[in-house]
């Protein structure tokens, strides 16, 4: 006999099955809460963020134009930043914290980034298992990333102008000021003089505008981002509640016996108009 599976018949099965599905659930629920609270390693995070700076200063900051360039900057950066050049500088900074055997291919997969696309700010994020090591890391990236990424870029127009200004200031002190020189004991100016000068005040390549400037410093995580208890559970419930109301449906169908009016009836739920009459005959041959 053919017959096509309503949806009255799916009801009719879940209420017949209903108390054995809850309790399947609520049992895997349970294994699934235990696995992942004791047998899967939690994963903390610290990140940072950083300001994508605008050194050209005949650019105006809100211009599409502008927003535009700094998301391929940005792009340009975070591959910098996951580059060797700059995470063996990482890693020789962890190794004077104390870490060793760390590599740039093992760092590499822990740096996680994403970009605002609103504005010129981006975040990193260093996951891992330890959430002193993924602080360190990340530390050590704000602390290197910024200066080496403009000492790898060009300097532009205005950086330069903004040197050259300052040297300008230093040898026209020295002109202004014979007694300096004279107590310096170096006549003329050499390029140490400079140099040594420019570093009293402050106002050596230090003072270069940097292309990243971070407005968020990283912290030790207080909790763990992953994995998420409640989440696991309630998949792990849901999916088990499936699977054994699948099961369910499944033994209903592969028992189902049809010898009587009775079991039309309840199967298909219809009166029943008739029947086909069936009889067995004997007969022997002569």
């Amino acid at each position: 006999m053919e017959f096509d599976i309503s949806l009255e018949f799916l009801i009719k099965i879940l209420k017949k099955t209903w108390w054995r599905i809850v309790i399947i659930a609520l049992a895997v629920m349970l294994l699934v809460a235990g696995f992942t609270h004791f047998f899967i390693a939690k994963k903390y995070s610290s990140s940072v963020k950083f300001y994508v700076v605008n050194v050209n200063t005949s650019i105006d900051y809100t211009t599409a134009s502008y927003l535009s360039a700094s998301e391929y900057l940005i792009n340009d950066y975070v591959s910098i930043i996951k580059s060797d050049y700059l995470l063996n500088m990482v890693c020789e900074n962890l190794k004077e914290k104390g870490y060793e055997n760390v590599t740039p291919d093992k760092l590499r997969p822990l740096i996680r980034s994403s970009a605002d696309t609103n504005n010129s700010t981006f975040s990193l994020s260093v996951v891992h298992t330890d959430k002193q090591f993924a602080y360190d890391v990340t530390v050590a990236i704000t602390e290197i990333a910024p200066n080496a990424i403009t000492a790898l870029t060009k300097p532009n127009s205005n950086t330069n102008e903004k040197l050259a200004n300052k040297i300008y200031a230093v040898i026209n002190y020295y002109n202004t000021h014979p007694e300096a020189m004279k107590e310096s004991g170096k006549l003329p100016v050499s390029q140490g003089d400079i140099q040594q000068l420019l570093a009293d005040n402050e106002l050596g390549l230090s003072d270069q505008l940097n292309c990243l400037e971070m407005i968020t410093p990283p912290r030790v995580a207080t909790t763990h981002d992953s994995p998420s208890l409640l989440t696991y559970t309630a998949l792990g419930g849901i999916g088990a509640a499936a699977l054994a109301y699948v099961f369910s449906l499944i033994c209903s169908l592969v028992k189902m016996n049809v010898t009587t009016e009775e079991d039309v009836k309840k199967l298909l739920n219809r009166p029943l108009l008739g029947t086909i009459p069936s009889w067995e005959t004997n007969s022997e041959k002569k």
